[in-house]
C-alpha cells in the first residue's frame, strides 16, 4: 500500500522489519536493494502482508485522511514506478529519500521525499521542529488528552529509554545520567480514538512514545520492553506527518 500527496510517497511498514539497513533486513533492503530479479516477488510479499487485510488498515486509512487533510491524497497502485522514481532521484546514503524511521516493532507508515529538494526543505523544517509527525497507540484503557514533555535519557546497561523526572533527579540515581546526554522530548495525546490514543511528536527519538506512555501507567498494548504485555505485536502506528508553520 503506497499513498501520495504533492511532497511525498507514504509506504507502509509492517512489524518486526527494521525501516533502515543494519544488522537484519529492512524495508530499505526489501523495497529497494534487493536484486532486480527478486523486486517483484519482493513487492508482492509487502503487498500481501497481514497488515493489509486487517480492519485496521482501514480505519487508520481513514485517520491517515484525516490528519493530512487539505492535502490531495492519492493511492499508489504502480509500486515499481515508484520505487524506480526514488532510486533515480536520491543515492543509497540518502537512504532514497526517507524522512522518518520507526522501531522495528513499531509499523506504519514511512514518508519519503518526492525530490531532492523537498528531502532538504523537510529535513531542515525537522531539526526546527516545524514537522508533526502523528501516531496511533492502542492503550488498554483511554488516555486523557494531555502533553508528556519530560527529557529521556539513554539507560547505559539496557536498550530502555529512561524517563527523567524530579523524582530521578532527587534519586541517588542522578549520577549516573551524563546531562549532556539527555533528549527534550515532548509527547501530545491529543484525543481517543476508537480505544486507540491519537498522539503527535516533533522530532521524535527512539522509543520516545513508548517511554512516555509507560511512565504515566498507560503502556502501549503488545509491549515487551516496557511492560509485560501478551498481545503478539506491539499496537503503535505511524499515521502520517504536517508541516507546522
Amino acid at each position: 500500500m503506497i499513498f501520495k500527496h504533492q511532497h511525498c510517497y507514504f509506504f507502509w511498514k509492517p512489524p518486526e522489519i527494521a525501516s533502515t539497513r543494519g544488522k537484519q533486513q529492512s524495508f530499505l533492503d526489501i523495497a529497494f536493494e534487493w536484486s532486480d530479479t527478486t523486486t517483484n516477488k519482493n513487492l508482492d510479499l509487502i503487498a500481501e502482508m497481514e497488515w493489509s487485510r486487517t480492519q485496521l488498515d482501514q480505519h487508520t486509512q481513514q485517520i491517515f485522511l484525516d490528519v493530512m487533510q487539505g492535502s490531495e491524497i492519492e493511492q499508489v497502485e504502480d509500486v515499481q514506478i515508484v520505487i524506480d522514481e526514488l532510486k533515480k532521484m536520491f543515492g543509497h546514503d540518502q537512504e532514497y529519500g526517507l524522512l522518518n524511521r520507526l522501531d522495528t516493532v513499531t509499523s506504519g507508515l514511512l514518508y519519503f521525499a518526492k525530490t531532492p529538494e523537498i528531502y532538504t526543505s523537510r529535513k531542515h523544517r525537522q531539526s526546527e521542529y516545524k514537522i508533526k509527525k502523528y501516531y496511533l497507540a492502542k492503550t488498554e484503557l483511554p488516555v486523557s488528552s494531555q502533553d508528556i514533555s519530560l527529557p529521556l535519557w539513554h539507560h547505559t546497561n539496557s536498550r530502555k529509554m529512561i524517563v527523567v523526572d524530579e523524582d530521578l533527579l532527587n534519586s541517588k540515581r542522578k549520577q549516573k545520567i551524563k546531562w549532556w546526554h539527555l533528549l527534550p522530548a515532548c509527547t501530545s495525546i491529543v484525543k481517543n480514538v476508537n480505544n486507540y490514543n491519537l498522539i503527535h511528536i516533533h522530532k521524535g527519538w527512539r522509543h520516545q512514545i513508548r517511554a512516555h506512555l509507560a511512565y504515566i501507567w498507560h503502556p502501549i498494548s503488545g509491549e515487551k520492553l516496557y511492560h509485560d504485555s501478551d498481545e503478539k505485536h506491539l499496537q503503535l502506528y505511524s499515521i502520517g506527518c504536517k508541516v507546522w508553520v
